[in-house]
């Protein structure tokens, strides 16, 4: 049989916290979330959504999942195009257009980046460069076959999705241009000043790099 205090307690703990959150709603956003209106719920996944990313048209969204899955949806038309199976085994926590939106990069938790094609969901590219959780992978402006990967490992990576990698024994891949002093947790390059690079760490700092100067060496932040 259920336990009846128990049963109480996590209700009255339910109402409690649900009329705090209504009143931090109230108080810190006044009239601003009055005025929103929820147009769609689009479901498929069936594990927490950790990212999102937009076609440059808006017309195409992609969703990563705690499931392991990208969603590639038509938000226009609140519609499902594909689901991609990406066999990560452990969540996904970045999605990105790549090859001119012909193709889906992922990054996720055992990590591994791939690459699939956005028609058929086929997998075209694996990297297993990084030692830890790949949390971040960007575009680069200038070049639409070059994505930039960041894990805990520490390190940050120029992954070119024109080239046939074999990861090498070790994973020792040659192609690190940062390794900071700190799990690197978010990256981004500067859209319209393509040489700059932004790498968030967990020591609360963010690193502008320009990416000329990371072609040789390691840069230690």
């Amino acid at each position: 049989m259920p336990n009846f205090d128990h049963t109480v307690t996590s209700l009255f703990r339910r109402e409690i916290f649900q009329k705090h959150e209504r009143a931090l709603q109230s108080t810190c956003f006044g009239g601003f979330l009055d005025g929103m209106d929820l147009e769609k719920e689009l479901k498929s996944h069936e594990g927490c959504v950790n990212c999102l990313e937009w076609s440059r048209s808006g017309e195409v969204l992609l969703s990563g999942s705690d499931d392991k899955a990208v969603c590639v949806w038509r938000p226009l038309e609140h519609r499902l195009l594909t689901k991609i199976n990406t066999h990560h085994t452990s969540n996904i926590f970045s999605v990105k257009f790549a090859g001119g939106e012909t193709s889906v990069v992922t990054g996720a938790g055992d990590g591994n980046v791939k690459q699939f094609s956005l028609r058929s969901g086929e997998l075209l590219n694996l990297f297993r460069c990084h030692k830890s959780r790949v949390k971040r992978c960007c575009n680069v402006a200038d070049n639409k076959d070059i994505i930039i990967s960041s894990s805990e490992d520490r390190t940050a990576r120029r992954l070119d999705l024109r080239e046939n990698h074999i990861c090498k024994s070790g994973n020792d891949c040659q192609n690190a241009i940062i390794v900071a002093a700190a799990p690197i947790k978010s990256i981004n390059s500067n859209p319209t000043r393509t040489e700059q690079l932004c790498v968030g760490v967990s020591n609360s700092v963010a690193y502008i790099y320009d990416r000329r100067m990371l072609a040789v060496k390691y840069v230690r932040v």
